[in-house]
């Protein structure tokens, strides 16, 4: 199977900063295939098998993160498309092996749809209705988020140019939303087959309470953090201490479950009558 995994990288140089530890990540964790960045500019990225694609267009705004050129898409089986925010935690092969004829989206664990004002921003007023109503029972408890796509190479560049056309006919002066709640409206009408991720496989240890990984978790996605560049610059530092931050944890928890079964060892001992020799 033939398989991409691709980000997007513009602007100030952080941006591409994360796309380079977005590819040191995945390496880490054994992944082979091809790795590519959708860039404004050329750039050298460290890894040196990663390809750079430039669709800048002085005609009209370009949405870079469905601008893998359709020549290109069609010849892989799977494109996977990750934020630059993002680190592998665990090899990626069970996330293509989810791969199928639909595109697979991550949702946020604790944001409602109706509750969501980002995402229901290209809605329209009926349809925002209809979310807040319960009308749309699948969007009644979670948003989208699309910082983490699998989409079949076959089927890319027809999504691709949907979410193009529907992302630039709702650009306006001081009006420019991003990809995330464009293509959430086309999700509501109905436009494209779907499904997500399993619960767990992609974590956002910045915007929710559900820091840590499990098992299955193989992405950690530290979207949440401001914008500007010194926001980027704490993000890329949490993302690099992340692995760390989950030692300090195992060690606390060993040391807390530890604590633990003396004091019961202990009061085991004086049920008995005598305490026994324990450690503390």
């Amino acid at each position: 199977m033939k398989t991409l995994i691709y980000t997007v990288a513009f602007g100030d140089d952080i941006n591409f900063k994360l796309a380079e530890n977005l590819f040191s990540s995945l390496r880490a964790q054994g992944y082979e295939g091809d790795v590519a960045a959708v860039c404004d500019r050329k750039h050298d990225f460290s890894d040196k098998n990663a390809r750079v694609f430039i669709p800048n267009s002085p005609e009209r705004p370009v949405l870079h993160k469905m601008a893998i050129p359709a020549a290109v898409a069609k010849t892989y089986d799977l494109i996977l498309f990750l934020d630059a925010d993002t680190g592998a935690l665990q090899p990626v092969d069970s996330v293509f092996a989810l791969g199928d004829d639909k595109i697979l989206l991550s949702r946020l664990f604790e944001f409602r749809l109706r509750n969501d004002r980002y995402n229901l921003k290209v809605l329209s007023e009926q349809e925002q209705k209809l979310v807040s109503d319960g009308g749309l029972i699948e969007f009644e408890s979670r948003s989208v988020n699309t910082g983490t796509m699998l989409i079949p190479g076959p089927q890319y560049a027809a999504f691709a140019a949907m979410v193009t056309d529907a992302w630039q006919g709702v650009q306006k002066p001081k009006y420019h939303p991003g990809d995330q709640p464009v293509i959430q409206a086309l999700m509501v009408r109905g436009l494209f087959k779907y499904d997500y991720f399993p619960d767990g496989m992609v974590i956002f240890p910045q915007a929710e309470r559900f820091r840590y990984p499990t098992t299955s978790t193989v992405f950690a996605h530290f979207a949440g953090y401001p914008s500007g560049i010194e926001g980027k610059e704490k993000c890329l530092a949490a993302i690099q201490d992340y692995p760390n931050e989950l030692k300090r944890v195992a060690e606390r928890f060993a040391r807390d479950k530890s604590r633990l079964e003396v004091r019961k060892a202990r009061a085991k001992g004086a049920e008995a009558g005598s305490a026994p020799e324990v450690e503390a």
